[in-house]
């Protein structure tokens, strides 16, 4: 593979959130960040020319539907995650409907009514602990409270005939119940009361408007799809493997989802009235959104070796092409590698599974990067990483593992990480580099590791808590004092945080007990910590205490804030520079 430089890995358009407006088979809706900035385009399958539909440079979209109104948009402000509520005339400026630069507002695609005019939304802009339901009338503007009920609220989507919208409301992390809510009255009914340790997510109606569909975990490891008919009130089973149903859809007299194998997305339709199931052979990856019309299925997939790209699936012949999406260079899936999955043992003989990425062509042992994953409760998949495959090009592996606590599992295997923050799961990873220094192609001397979020809490702990096994680290927005990080989420997290971390109050001692920065004194690699300015999860505090302890012993640390972010990155420019800056401090300390 000829030389290539770190732009090309990044040179892709970032797409996102599609949707198709209703009565327009040929015309997509989606979020890309082509300009710099994720914003509004609008693509015809007549035209190769995508039109840009919004210009903003501090604001993100992060979607947008039609309705008779205009275009729904949902921004968010240089990282705030303040989501306001806006309405695009293509041609105008956006108009903000919600007016509320301090609470949150958030839609769904399925939470507009049928005839357009209605939307509903879930807010913080009353109640900032227990968000509520609320509906915006599009034609008057008029924003009008629909249901209080003293937990955090979010619709599900609205009845086939308009006068309903379904909704599900979190007694904690996972145990939640379904209602259903009546748009003009605000009358709530309790169709699924809430069974401690089961999720129940509203998906989609059935066209008759006798019942709709339901993933849900009772009874079992995984989610599952269920059907749930209003008459009756029972959940009748429809999906029930041993993976992760993740989206369904009724379309056209035929139920469409999608299955988890193993980090890799699968497509399924059963027509209604029969047991057969059929699989459409699509690229291998994740999917990231789908949206049907009239015979014709729209979906972003993102794989191992390409990046965000958008395809139109034939629902008659099963057939599809690339829409849109692909290098703006000649790079191509050729020139990538396509990770091995793998499995080790942990310390108490619990099976992880990781994804090893190794470099062509490179003799001799290797320096590796651990790239532990946000979440906790997330999944690492194999999807294009610019970062892994640069790092790759420059004869560095990547080991990426899916520690206790991930999803995709089951719920066993997830839960294991709640209120044991800094334990069992870092001793995954620490199994996992034993299982690395065993390796002959490794360099054990040379073992780096990097994560954002919650993986960047496991990078500090790695680094203070384990410190004979990394040469380098780069932390992004990573909490370093979980007491202090517990105090200062969001109000709508706050109370969940007991089960998922720990009370701040209550339990002060286990938390310091598992927090980095009480062994900062043990940590001895060179560190890059770069942290966002208006992280509203992990606020800027939690980095700014673990440099200026490290500064105050002399330990190697670079620091970098990015004023205009938050809780990642939404600009194209501020994306490339901190995986710029990221890989060349990894590069610099693995190859020295």
């Amino acid at each position: 593979m000829p030389y290539r430089s770190f732009e090309e890995f990044f040179a892709y358009e970032s797409l996102m959130n599609l949707s198709l407006p209703k009565g327009h088979q040929d015309e997509i809706l989606y979020v890309s960040n082509a300009s710099g900035q994720m914003n509004l385009w609008r693509r015809t399958l007549r035209s190769r020319c995508p039109e840009r539909l919004t210009f903003y440079e501090e604001w993100a979209v992060w979607f947008g539907i039609t309705t008779p109104y205009g275009i729904l948009l949902l921004l968010d402000y240089q990282g705030r995650e303040k989501h306001q509520i806006a309405l695009l005339h293509p041609g105008r400026w956006p108009e903000n409907l919600t007016q509320n630069p301090e609470a949150f507002h958030r839609f769904g695609r399925k939470t507009l009514t049928p005839d357009g005019r209605y939307v509903v939304f879930f807010s913080d802009r009353e109640h900032p602990v227990t968000p509520d339901l609320f509906v915006l009338d599009l034609e008057t503007r008029e924003i009008r409270r629909l249901a209080h009920v003293g937990r955090q609220l979010q619709p599900g989507p609205v009845s086939p005939d308009g006068q309903w919208v379904l909704a599900f409301s979190a007694h904690d992390m996972e145990t939640t119940d379904v209602l259903l809510v009546h748009l003009a009255t605000g009358e709530t009914d309790l169709l699924i009361p809430a069974e401690t340790g089961v999720s129940m997510m509203p998906t989609d109606w059935h066209p008759s408007g006798r019942g709709f569909y339901v993933l849900t975990n009772r009874d079992h490891e995984f989610h599952w799809l269920g059907f749930f008919d209003l008459e009756t009130r029972t959940l009748t089973p429809v999906v029930r493997k041993n993976h992760d149903v993740e989206w369904a859809q009724y379309h056209q007299g035929a139920l469409y989802w999608v299955e988890n194998h193993g980090g890799t997305d699968v497509l399924y339709r059963r027509r209604e009235g029969s047991q057969r199931s059929h699989r459409f052979r699509l690229p291998l990856g994740q999917f990231l959104s789908l949206d049907l019309q009239g015979n014709t299925l729209y979906l972003l997939i993102n794989g191992a070796r390409f990046p965000s790209n958008l395809f139109r699936l034939n629902l008659r012949t099963g057939r599809y092409r690339k829409v849109a999406g692909g290098f703006y260079t000649d790079l191509s899936e050729k020139d990538l590698v396509e990770p091995e999955s793998i499995t080790y043992r942990s310390f108490d003989g619990l099976e992880i599974q990781a994804w090893v990425y190794r470099p062509r062509g490179v003799s001799g042992p290797v320096p590796v990067v651990v790239s532990v994953h946000g979440g906790p409760n997330f999944q690492e998949r194999p999807w294009y990483v610019p970062l892994y495959q640069y790092l790759l090009h420059h004869g560095v592996a990547v080991f990426a593992p899916n520690y206790r606590g991930s999803t995709g599992f089951g719920k066993t295997f997830m839960r294991q990480v709640w209120r044991d923050w800094g334990g069992k799961e870092l001793r995954d990873v620490e199994e996992g580099v034993k299982w690395l220094r065993q390796q002959p192609w490794v360099n054990p001397q040379r073992i780096g590791i990097f994560g954002g979020s919650y993986g960047g809490f496991l990078t500090l702990s790695a680094l203070t808590r384990l410190p004979e096994y990394f040469c380098c680290g780069v932390d992004i927005v990573g909490p370093s004092n979980l007491v202090t990080f517990a105090r200062s989420v969001p109000e709508h997290w706050k109370p969940y945080m007991a089960q998922l971390l720990g009370d701040p109050e209550k339990d002060r001692d286990f938390l310091l007990e598992r927090s980095p920065i009480t062994y900062v004194h043990q940590l001895r690699a060179p560190l890059l910590v770069i942290q966002g300015a208006n992280d509203p999860r992990v606020v800027k505090a939690e980095s700014d205490q673990m440099v200026e302890a490290l500064r105050q012993r002399g330990v190697p640390v670079e620091y970098v804030v990015f004023e205009d972010e938050g809780h990642g990155f939404t600009k194209r420019v501020n994306q490339v520079r901190a995986y710029r800056l990221t890989a060349e401090f990894l590069l610099r300390h693995l190859k020295a």
